[in-house]
């Protein structure tokens, strides 16, 4: 049978880079400084405040982490 290429997801992570000229505190504690990007984990770009910093440009988010692994039977 052909080896079939998989996707392992590794977790809701998504790269969040601090717009704003302070530090910001994410809901789950974990802070970002001023141009600073980081991987946060299990960002929910729905909740009220992570909504009103990207609707204000404080922050800006790229792809989520994930890794593929080939040959995978």
């Amino acid at each position: 049978a052909p080896k079939a290429q998989c996707v392992i997801w590794t977790g809701c992570n998504m790269q969040v880079t601090n717009n704003s000229a302070g530090r910001l505190v994410f809901a789950d504690g974990q802070a970002i400084d001023a141009g600073q990007t980081v991987d946060v984990k299990d960002f929910d770009d729905k909740h009220h405040v992570a909504k009103a910093w990207l609707d204000a440009g404080l922050i800006e988010t790229g792809k989520a982490a994930t890794k593929t692994t080939k040959d995978k039977e």
